[in-house]
């Protein structure tokens, strides 16, 4: 809730449409490569890394990390 008093009531409707996936052992599990997606994380496992990387979608993941930067999710989605 943080972020729908710093964006657009219109960005804030886009953002709701926003859902996790789930997972067991490695996030990756929950992508579907066959779909265009951003992936926004504050841990990468290498594993991961390279599962990204073998399907070709590592500028898909972006790094962020909340707890020193409080706004660069801000900053990514506008």
């Amino acid at each position: 809730m943080h972020l729908k008093s710093k964006v657009s009531d219109e960005t804030w409707e886009l953002l709701k449409r926003v859902k996790s996936k789930g997972w067991d052992y490695l996030k990756t599990e929950g992508i579907d490569f066959s779909s265009d997606f951003i992936w926004f994380d504050d841990n990468l496992l290498h594993a991961e890394r390279e599962i990204l990387k073998e399907n070709e979608a590592y500028n898909n993941f972006r790094m962020v990390d909340s707890r020193n930067c409080p706004d660069q999710l801000l900053q990514e989605v506008i």
